[in-house]
């Protein structure tokens, strides 16, 4: 196989690629841009070609635990070779995504890349090499890639880590139904003391209106004598004027 020899990101990266066939260009660069990787997380590159897309990311940040898995041998051995010639740390396994190592199943990753062959079957002439073709052309469904990434085992450290978010969750629910029952009991309390409060104004208050009322009919009793007073008065004074 014929190879040449290109530079990425401005001379940054040297890597080693067919000279027919399938070739790096600026999708895996742009694909690399993309990823908002940190330091110390891993990162897994499927479909990794001669590892430009890793590469890239592993240039623009350091201390990635990078892994690739690439179907075509020769490609894995140049992806290979570029991570020793740019002295970034990057694994491949040469593997179908359909039959993948139980081993590797098991890893988990924190973020997952892939610019993966988009032609459908018999939408496009068949490249002349085989190389280009199993590369551009689909063999995996896009639906059926997810669900493989989507349904692989956890290890146990995730499974470690859904516990621990399991249990935070019951720590937070009886957090939470401890407040809900300590806000209510004081509310409780609070509603006690205003009906309290309320029936001892309103007993307050009856007290005081029947003094008022009790003042009141003092009042008109003694209206009433006065007024029968003047008639008894009005009554003499005519006696006397006859």
């Amino acid at each position: 196989m014929n190879k040449t020899h290109d530079s990425f990101l401005n001379g940054q990266l040297k890597i080693t690629q067919p000279s027919d066939g399938y070739r790096a260009a600026t999708d895996p660069v742009f694909l690399a841009a993309s990823i908002s990787a940190e330091n110390g997380q891993s990162i897994l590159d499927i479909g990794s070609g001669v590892g430009v897309a890793s590469l890239c990311l592993g240039a623009r940040i350091q201390g990635l635990s990078l892994h690739g898995i690439e179907l075509q041998q020769e490609y894995t051995f140049m992806a290979e070779a570029n991570a020793i010639e740019n002295n970034i740390n990057f694994k491949v396994l040469n593997a179908d995504l359909n039959n993948l190592p139980s081993t590797f199943r098991q890893k988990s990753f924190d973020h997952v890349m892939t610019n993966p062959p988009f032609f459908i079957p018999s939408t496009l002439s068949k490249p002349l090499r085989q190389e280009k073709s199993t590369a551009n052309i689909e063999t995996i469904p896009l639906a059926i890639l997810y669900l493989n990434l989507k349904s692989k085992p956890k290890d146990e450290s995730e499974n470690k880590e859904a516990e621990e978010m399991a249990n935070l969750k019951t720590e937070i629910t009886s957090l939470k139904d401890t407040l809900n029952t300590t806000i209510n009991t004081s509310l409780s309390s609070m509603s006690t003391s205003f009906n309290n409060l309320s029936t001892g104004v309103t007993k307050d208050m009856t007290e005081a209106l029947t003094k008022v009322d009790e003042k009141v009919g003092n009042f008109n009793n003694q209206v009433e004598l006065l007024n029968k007073s003047q008639e008894g008065i009005t009554k003499i004074l005519a006696g006397v004027k006859k």
